[in-house]
Formats: structure tokens, C-alpha cells, sequence
């Protein structure tokens, strides 16, 4: 077992889990807030998307053996998304999949994310972290743009499962900004 898989919060001489690089990888079902989603089938689904995260992500992992990877699904999405993942030959022993413990701790202890779609991406730019979307396959054609949150300028785009393992690898290259704690309430 890692050190993170013991407890996430070890320090001294173990590991101190905040200095260890990491990444927090917010993946998507097929239909995630697409009309399907709601019982409408349109044809609409985010096949690519998906699984192209999922395998830039064990692909970024094997690269970079430092990196804590942390890919994190909602409660109800685990099944499958453990499911696609028992797909790939190989999983590092630096990838993690878990689906608990607090989202804005997972937030505050990651050097950057990755998502699509996702109010922790909203979290992660109110924290001070970098935020990386794939805009690549169907989230780069025209007819998924209504579907899409748009955060332009204040995230990195990936235009390529290539260009997404580029930019996971840049950001934990680089010591991560000190993060607003997202437990205060701040009154405007």
C-alpha cells in the first residue's frame, strides 16, 4: 500500500501528502447532463470524452510514477466507472479511485484538476488551482456546445488526449499556489 492509501493525511517522515504532486480527475458517465440524462434520447452521448479522459489519465499515471492520481466519480457513477477503468491492462499504483470523502478536501490537496461539466471545477478556480478541461471529440463539436459549461479564460483547454497528459504533466511540475480555505464563508 502507499503511504495515501494508509491515511491521507501523513506527515514527517511517512510523506507529507500536500508536497507530493497530485491530481484530481473528475471523470464523466456518457450521458452526464446530456438530454439522455433526463429521458431523452437524442443520440447524444460523451463515448469518447469519457473513456479519453480515463485513458489520458492512466496514461499521464504511468508516466509520471511522483503524481498522486486521484480519479474521483460521484457515489453513483463508481460501478461504471470502475467497470471502464477494468478495461485497461495496466493501473499504475499511483491511481486511486474513490468516490469518498469530501469533495472540497479533495479540492484543497490536489495541485490541479481535471473535468468536464463539473461545479467542482467552479470549486477548484474559487481555490486557486489550475483547472484543465478536455474540449477534444464530441466536446469539441458544434452540436454539444449548448451542453457545455463555458468557463472560458479561466481554465486550460485540452484540444487532445496528447495535449491533456501535456498540460496534467506541466501543472504538477509546478508547486501549486497556496489555496483559500473553501470551509470560510467569504461576504461580498
Amino acid at each position: 500500500k502507499t503511504a495515501y492509501e494508509i491515511h491521507e493525511r501523513l506527515v514527517g517522515s511517512e510523506m507529507c501528502i500536500r508536497d507530493r504532486p497530485s491530481i484530481l480527475i473528475l471523470p464523466i458517465l456518457e450521458d452526464n447532463f446530456l438530454p439522455v440524462y433526463s429521458g431523452i434520447d437524442d443520440g447524444k452521448r460523451w463515448t469518447k470524452l469519457s473513456l479519453g479522459i480515463l485513458k489520458s489519465a492512466i496514461d499521464f499515471a504511468i508516466l509520471r510514477k511522483d503524481v498522486h492520481v486521484l480519479i474521483r466519480p460521484r457515489s453513483y457513477e463508481m460501478l461504471s466507472i470502475q467497470n471502464t477503468l477494468n478495461s485497461f491492462k495496466n493501473i499504475p499504483s499511483n491511481v486511486e479511485v474513490s468516490y469518498k470523502g469530501n469533495i472540497e478536501d479533495k479540492i484543497k490537496n490536489t495541485w490541479c484538476l481535471v473535468g468536464h461539466n463539473s461545479t467542482a471545477l467552479l470549486e477548484g478556480l474559487a481555490a486557486g488551482k489550475v483547472v484543465i478541461e478536455p474540449e477534444f471529440y464530441e466536446a469539441s463539436l458544434s452540436e454539444y456546445k449548448e451542453f457545455i459549461v463555458d468557463l472560458s479564460g479561466a481554465t486550460k483547454i485540452a484540444k487532445s488526449e496528447k495535449e491533456l497528459i501535456f498540460l496534467m504533466d506541466k501543472y504538477t511540475k509546478l508547486k501549486p499556489k497556496i489555496s483559500l480555505d473553501l470551509d470560510k464563508k467569504v461576504l461580498y
